[in-house]
């Protein structure tokens, strides 16, 4: 094929690619795809930044006999203030878990009209190891009821139409949990307290709320806990006060998301991206609570393009504290509301966290994002630091078998 070299890598030159539609032939298929609508919908890319370039390299490795092309994201440079596409990785739709047909759709309504009135009953149905998506519809409604996702059910997904009104509520705390599952163990303390416990990998969920309800002061009560690897959620909302949202464990993709909370309110040890996120600081206390335990592992929070906002009180609140020694945490590119107190960080009562915890920021804005302020043990970025934060690899990282990229580029969040 013109213009593929010994790597398998298709060079579009930049006539090309600022073409509408490129035609690409390999072997004896005919694929047609939209290379600026593509790039618009990943990653909001100016396709006028071309213009300092050559073109882009596209890898055909993967794509044999395949229409339509599935799209991944493989390499982008940051420089400056924009992100320049280098390559776009093509893979087989059946390589891609999240890229396949629902098997099974399931409705849940609180009012009978569904198939199931509760979420747990439609999750039971699941068939063990299951290896296609089942989609739980879920209809408008509060759900108070605890679920559980277990890690023998993969490839599920709880889509709502709205996060205001579709709820899954409940309020168990690390000193009372009542799950109503007797024959289940699902944990104790905060580790078994959360409304929502997701353990089967692949899950997704859109338009949903997650709510632990239990009222100030309850000390641990966490909306949801995910210990699951490669899971997404779009527009949704997490309610609580202390431990609302628990990254246990895992690679994590959120966005357009609601989180709110006043202590320690984002913690755990998984790999996360949070863009496009809306952080709310009810009271005193600290957003982030991450648990790096050596610099070996590739875990952290990336927070990209978010707002921080509060309760109109000023200084009152952290942007984190290191539950490990090597705590990571990154802001970038977020406007952080004057709750935010000027040092930013804490070292949780531990010197010894502050040699090793990584707490950064770049180019944050606000009120509250005071660089010049900062505790000394934290730093701003430079540009060639934060490169990898800024990628989607940062939670997918094998282009080989991309998860996130390509259901992105696809733009089905929970349909396929």
């Amino acid at each position: 094929m013109k213009n593929v070299d010994d790597n398998g890598f298709l060079t579009l030159k930049k006539s090309e690619v600022l073409n509408e539609e490129t035609r690409c032939r390999f072997q004896y298929t005919v694929c047609r795809f939209s290379i600026i609508g593509f790039l618009q919908r990943l990653m909001n890319y100016d396709p006028h930044l071309l213009k300092r370039q050559r073109g882009i390299r596209i890898s055909l490795r993967s794509a044999t006999a395949i229409d339509p092309i599935v799209f991944t994201l493989q390499t982008v440079k940051t420089r400056q203030d924009h992100r320049i596409l280098e390559s776009i990785h093509i893979a087989r739709r059946e390589e891609a878990g999240f890229c396949k047909m629902a098997a099974r759709v399931l409705r849940v309504a609180h009012d009978g009209s569904g198939e199931y009135r509760t979420v747990q009953e439609a999750i039971d149905t699941v068939p063990l190891s299951n290896t296609r998506r089942t989609v739980i519809r879920v209809s408008p409604g509060i759900y108070k009821h605890p679920v559980y996702i277990p890690k023998t059910k993969n490839f599920i997904t709880l889509a709502g139409s709205d996060p205001e009104i579709t709820v899954l509520t409940w309020n168990n705390t690390a000193s009372k949990i009542e799950h109503h599952q007797a024959s289940r163990v699902i944990g104790t303390g905060t580790f078994g307290c959360g409304s929502v416990i997701v353990e089967g990998e692949d899950f997704i969920a859109e338009n949903i709320t997650f709510e632990n309800s239990a009222p100030e002061g309850s000390g641990q009560a966490v909306a949801i806990r995910v210990t699951a690897d490669r899971c997404a959620f779009y527009n949704c909302r997490f309610l609580g006060w202390q431990d609302t949202l628990y990254l246990h464990h895992g690679k994590q993709y959120l966005k357009d998301c609601y989180i709110e909370g006043s202590v320690d309110f984002i913690f755990g040890n998984s790999t996360a991206l949070l863009e496009h996120c809306h952080i709310n600081c009810k009271s005193a206390g600290f957003i982030t609570a991450q648990s790096r335990k050596s610099s070996q592992e590739t875990t952290g929070y990336v927070f990209l393009r978010c707002v921080i906002t509060g309760n109109g009180g000023t200084q009152y609140a952290y942007l984190g504290r290191p539950w490990g020694p090597f705590g990571r945490v990154v802001f970038v590119y977020t406007y952080m509301d004057a709750c935010i107190k000027q040092l930013g960080w804490n070292n949780w009562g531990k010197t010894e966290n502050e040699r090793t915890a990584c707490f950064y920021e770049y180019r944050c804005f606000g009120p509250g994002s005071c660089s010049s302020k900062r505790v000394t043990w934290a730093r701003e970025l430079v540009d060639e630091e934060v490169e990898q934060f800024l990628m989607h690899s940062f939670i997918d990282p094998n282009p080989e078998r991309p998860w996130l990229a390509q259901r992105m580029a696809l733009r089905i969040p929970y349909s396929a």
